[in-house]
């Protein structure tokens, strides 16, 4: 997303969210690289074999 030679800024969503809901916040970082990935699970990213509790996935 953005500019790819803009100051780069990482996002990262929240708990039940995926990359997607930073969309409607480009158009505001213009001029800016806008780097969103899925976390684990979320999104387009792939979901863990075997257990998938909160336990195994924090700190």
């Amino acid at each position: 997303m953005g500019a790819r030679d803009g100051l780069p800024i990482l996002l990262l969503h929240g708990y039940t969210d995926n990359s997607r809901a930073w969309s409607p916040l480009a158009p505001y970082l213009a001029g800016r690289r806008l780097i969103a990935l899925d976390l684990r699970g979320h999104g387009g990213s792939a979901i863990p074999a075997g257990s998938y509790r909160h336990r195994h996935v924090g700190p």
